[in-house]
């Protein structure tokens, strides 16, 4: 779609970019190298995602201080894990400075008290998004921290922002007590973030997760947010032992999902993981909420099915039409724990479908946040993932 370690650089495009990574844990130190790395392409925008450890205002002062201006719009998030060109790492700090040429436009917009009506606050962010752009949004970036119902914020900001957008909630070392967003040096929590891009660039983006539905469709007859209580005339628990053939709680995390259908005939699913079973009242408790009414699947997956879930991503963006400048992924926190030691073959495998490595960055998740792309090139509504892949590809105009 058009709008008007080693480190891996490409500036032979009218976009510029460059991704570097570090594992060093001074916060200083660190931001030294970030900023010495990427200077040199003269960066209009900074995507930075760090892992939760660092004294922020240390890693942010050393950034400003070596590219010698503020300028330099900075967004991103903590998770649990970097993605990088050359390393995908559970700790370190990984950032991707882009310079469109001045053809690429960058607004940006915070709003806090996401707790209270994250609606409201991914509604009001969105519309002081638009109030700050001066053409059309193309595209964007949507991150929260993890506290915040991933649900209501997609919703809140669609209800705004016709563009399709990705994004994720941000966290800790999964330990699922807090998350960061970071805008232009400051750091919040309890927010929702958005950067818009506009301007001349072409882009491709897609969602996958490459679990596989089993068993038969139920009916989602009850549920509070995202506590599911009766599907397909039987308690949420029981419905599961039954598709599965053993109890749910002896799954490992992650392994066992649902796939929920609110799309267009069966075409796509995004998931619901349980966090936890109430084996007295029947219900479970989603990462996320479903709601009344909704045809649901069973799921499960192996690590091989895990990495296919990015090869079905990139199929899905199509015949790309422009020579990708950089990507951008989000990647669940339990893809990587359920990966172990082959979460490093996601990276690898969207490099073999490219032919190339290009400069990347992403992090890991604890909710993504995604349209899927339809055959005829436009997009589903954006939804809020469990267990999944999302990738955006952006290059320039032809």
């Amino acid at each position: 779609m058009k709008s008007k370690k080693p480190t891996k650089k490409n500036d032979a495009t009218e976009v510029k970019s460059k991704s570097f990574s570090t594992t060093t844990v001074d916060p200083y130190e660190a931001g030294i190298e970030i900023g010495e790395a990427l200077r040199e392409i003269q960066p209009e925008v900074i995507l930075l995602f760090t892992s939760i450890h660092y004294d922020f205002s240390e890693l942010f002062e050393a950034i400003y201080s070596i590219l010698g201006t503020r300028e330099v719009v900075i967004f991103g998030g903590t998770g649990d894990g970097i993605y990088e060109t050359g390393r995908v790492s559970s700790h370190g700090i990984a950032g991707l400075g882009i310079n469109g040429g001045g053809k690429i436009h960058w607004p940006l917009a915070v709003r806090t008290d996401a707790h209270q009506d994250p609606f409201r606050c991914a509604q009001e962010c969105a519309r002081e998004l638009l109030s700050k752009s001066k053409e059309s949004i193309a595209a964007a970036f949507v991150f929260a921290d993890l506290t915040c119902d991933g649900v209501k914020v997609v919703e809140g900001v669609a209800s705004v922002l016709k563009a399709p957008f990705i994004g994720g909630l941000t966290g800790d070392d999964w330990q699922f007590k807090k998350g960061f967003i970071f805008a232009n040096g400051e750091v919040y929590q309890n927010a929702v973030g958005i950067l818009g891009m506009s301007g001349e660039f072409s882009f491709a983006m897609n969602s996958a997760s490459g679990w596989k539905p089993m068993g038969k469709t139920g009916i989602v007859e009850e549920s509070h947010g995202n506590v599911i209580g009766y599907i397909g005339g039987k308690k949420a628990v029981d419905f599961i032992e039954e598709q599965f053939g053993m109890p749910p709680a002896e799954a490992a995390l992650g392994v066992i999902s649902l796939a929920v259908y609110e799309t267009e005939q069966f075409e796509h699913f995004f998931l619901r993981t349980s966090r936890e079973f109430n084996l007295e009242s029947g219900e479970i408790t989603c990462f996320g909420s479903i709601n009344t009414g909704s045809p649901v699947r069973l799921c499960n997956a192996t690590e091989d099915d895990v990495l296919a879930g990015v090869n079905e991503a990139l199929a899905g963006t199509g015949e790309l039409g422009f020579v990708p400048a950089f990507a951008v992924v989000i990647s669940c926190g339990e893809r990587k724990w359920l990966l172990r030691d082959r979460v490093s073959e996601e990276t690898n495998r969207l490099f073999d479908t490219l032919g190339k490595k290009i400069p990347l960055v992403g992090f890991s998740s604890f909710g993504e946040i995604g349209p899927f792309r339809r055959k005829d090139g436009s997009f589903t509504t954006v939804f809020f993932h469990n267990v999944s892949y999302v990738v955006l590809l952006i290059g320039p105009t032809k």
